[in-house]
């Protein structure tokens, strides 16, 4: 599987090709959010730049929605990927090994909820 980026500036299509894409060997992250806070948001409205953690498969502490603001982002999970518009958000459990690029000009956004304040159960979208 790949996946096509054109990124802002450069002028060229860089492909996510399936080997960058290592589920096997996730990027381990920490959690995002600090207390007091349950939760925070990160906005993106480029795609990461190729060997960053965040444009390969990685996991997070926090439990994450990623929702698109403007445009599509598109998701990949061990199993699935998808193509979110505006209105739509994908729920993402503590742990689970994902990838997410917004698409040439979108506007994603990534809110990390507090793993303490998320409920035990639930899957990933994928």
């Amino acid at each position: 599987m790949s996946v096509s980026v054109v990124s802002p500036g450069r002028g060229r299509a860089e492909t996510l090709s399936a080997t960058l894409l290592r589920w096997a060997e996730p990027s381990v992250g920490g959690p995002v959010v600090e207390a007091p806070y349950l939760l925070t948001t990160a906005v993106l409205d480029t795609p990461a730049p190729a060997g960053s953690s965040a444009s390969g498969v990685h996991t997070h502490d926090d439990a994450l929605p990623v929702w698109p603001h403007t445009g599509t982002t598109t998701l990949h999970t061990r199993n699935t990927v998808r193509r979110l518009v505006p209105g739509q958000a994908a729920w993402m459990p503590p742990g689970t090994p994902h990838a997410s690029h917004p698409d040439p000009g979108s506007v994603a956004c990534y809110t990390y909820v507090n793993a303490a304040s998320t409920p035990s159960s639930g899957s990933a979208t994928g």
